[in-house]
């Protein structure tokens, strides 16, 4: 199949918008709940959870339209993630995260976007920003080789690309740090997760040893971070034009978020029913309300500084033309909240 009709048979003009995603979510969020064991015992997400994930086609948020995403405002992919973590933390993380490089995979070069996408809409794409001392990448023959174990890549089990920050080495000159994108045939991952928390989001490390990889596979962060990058030749939405490292600390952040609200209600079902020693009702206790009234609050209160700064990056917002650090600092603050 060429490029072009691979495109036209990909192209998705089903009308979603974000709050269908997350009905979604909410649907499927039950038996994230019932797996959670599961989860756990696996260190990384089960094949029927990410196969879930991929049916209700939550991952799609803010991909290319052209390549079979929904093309959706920044933040649709965060509230997909938020409503799974009410579920099960793991599957929120990883959902987040897979979904944001979704997103910024469409700022890529547009031949390393086809080479992803155009055999399969629901490939999956792994990232890792950490990496061991001695990582780097070296120009050779019009492309580079690489080397490097890179840390805690969410999800890495079910990805069919991981993409990867680097420094190219470049003589007399300071490094410069670039996304490389690599297919699973090219990197071997080293079993390392033993977190006591999320445990299921699979977070090994990668390993790549002297390995060629073509130029059209890297992209420079500068250019990332840009809103006239690589990937602008296909895909002009305003939601590309956004600076990725400013924007992506809400991947993370948010379903932390959500596993506060889904830990908040199980705290309140859970003292429904609870009977203290002299038989009162523990759920009408004031030290106990007052407890979960402060911890609604506080998660408002996140909630809210999350809705006002996904505002700022709206198509109508001059955040594109003039944003700083500070919707990455508030992704900080969110955090910090919970």
């Amino acid at each position: 199949m060429s490029a072009e009709s691979s495109i036209k048979n990909s192209y998705n003009t089903e009308k979603i918008n974000t709050s269908d995603l997350v009905s979604r979510a909410s649907t499927i969020g039950p038996k994230l709940f019932e797996m959670s064991h599961e989860t756990a015992k696996k260190r990384s997400l089960p094949n029927k959870i990410m196969e879930m994930l991929v049916d209700a086609r939550v991952l799609r948020a803010c991909m290319p339209k052209r390549f079979g995403g929904y093309e959706l405002p920044f933040g649709a992919h965060t509230d997909v993630a938020m409503e799974l973590a009410k579920f099960c933390g793991s599957t929120g993380w990883v959902s987040g995260i897979i979904g944001s490089h979704n997103w910024w995979l469409g700022k890529y070069e547009p031949e390393a976007q086809h080479e992803v996408w155009d055999n399969s809409p629901d490939a999956i794409v792994g990232a890792a920003f950490a990496s061991k001392p001695k990582t780097h990448a070296t120009k050779f023959n019009g492309g580079f080789k690489v080397s490097g174990t890179w840390m805690w890549c969410s999800g890495v089990e079910h990805c069919d690309w991981v993409s990867l920050m680097t420094p190219i080495i470049v003589e007399k000159k300071p490094p410069e740090l670039c996304m490389i994108l690599l297919s699973k045939e090219e990197y071997q991952i080293d079993d390392v997760w033993f977190s006591p928390g999320m445990r299921g989001t699979g977070s090994n490390n990668v390993n790549v040893e002297d390995l060629f990889v073509p130029s059209h596979r890297i992209t420079k962060i500068s250019e990332l971070n840009s809103k006239d990058s690589p990937g602008n030749q296909l895909n002009t939405s305003s939601v590309y034009k956004l600076p990725m490292l400013d924007v992506f600390g809400y991947s993370v952040a948010i379903p932390t978020l959500g596993c506060s609200y889904g830990t908040l209600n199980h705290f309140i079902e859970g003292m429904k029913e609870r009977i203290a020693l002299d038989n009162a009702k523990i759920a009408e206790f004031q030290s106990q309300q007052l407890r979960a009234a402060e911890s609604s609050v506080e998660l408002d209160c996140a909630l809210e500084i999350y809705r006002s700064d996904l505002k700022k990056c709206g198509p109508h917002q001059k955040l594109i033309k003039t944003l700083t650090r500070k919707s990455f600092l508030n992704s900080k603050e969110i955090a910090h909240m919970l």
